[in-house]
């Protein structure tokens, strides 16, 4: 995905290019762009890069609309993931098949979800359904009774049911005052010390009417 826009007050285009959290560190690690997006923290194994932090963000875990199913042990979803629970009868649901559905290798939400729900001895079984989008998981949720997936807070809308976590509903007021337990990180990332128009882009960021938009999108501003 690759789209041209303009920044109210810029002296030049800005062009958005996608592909998840590890294209980001990749391409501005590489010199390909000025700024690199991520939903993650930085890991040992990443480029060492310059951090501004934008906002946060919950990811939702998620279930179709007709899932009696309203919530999930953080345990019990780890549980769903790893393959150990495969029927919805053993978390208070109907008997049937559970469909796991998760984001790409790379994904920002996928290795957020991985650190901070599956944690470091757990891992995705291998016997799931792979999108390469938020807006992908949540389409194939809306159409399968059975499935499960996760995805941003932002994405999560009327066509899906966002599960409780350990008893916590998944919305911008829990996330923000820390009660829900699945919270990631929103950076730009540069590799040296932002200047020109790439700090006038990131100061933007970080003002009120931008911060406002990040709020009105579902996510968790900063300031």
């Amino acid at each position: 995905m690759r789209q041209k826009i303009t920044v109210q007050g810029a002296k030049a285009p800005v062009v958005v290019t996608g592909g998840g959290s590890g294209v980001g560190i990749k391409d501005v690690n590489d010199g390909k762009v000025d700024i690199g997006a991520s939903s993650r923290e930085l890991t040992k194994t990443d480029p060492s890069l310059i951090k501004y932090l934008l906002g946060r963000d919950a990811i939702a875990v998620i279930v179709n609309k007709t899932n009696s199913v309203t919530g999930l042990s953080k345990e019990q979803v780890r549980d769903i993931f790893a393959g150990n629970i495969s029927d919805w009868h053993d978390v208070g649901g109907q008997s049937n098949n559970i469909h796991v559905i998760v984001r790409i290798e790379g994904s920002g939400t996928r290795t957020s979800f991985q650190d901070l729900v599956m944690g470091a001895n757990a891992k995705i079984t291998g016997m799931v359904s792979v999108q390469e989008s938020n807006e992908l998981v949540r389409q194939a949720v809306a159409v399968d009774a059975q499935v499960v997936g996760f995805l941003s807070l932002g994405y999560v809308d009327a066509s899906i049911k966002a599960l409780s976590i350990d008893t916590i509903p998944c919305n911008v007021e829990n996330a923000t005052n820390g009660t829900y337990p699945i919270v990631r990180p929103l950076y730009c990332l540069t590799r040296t010390q932002a200047a020109g128009l790439v700090k006038k882009y990131i100061d933007y960021c970080l003002t009120d009417i931008s911060q406002k938009i990040i709020a009105s999108e579902g996510y968790l501003p900063v300031k």
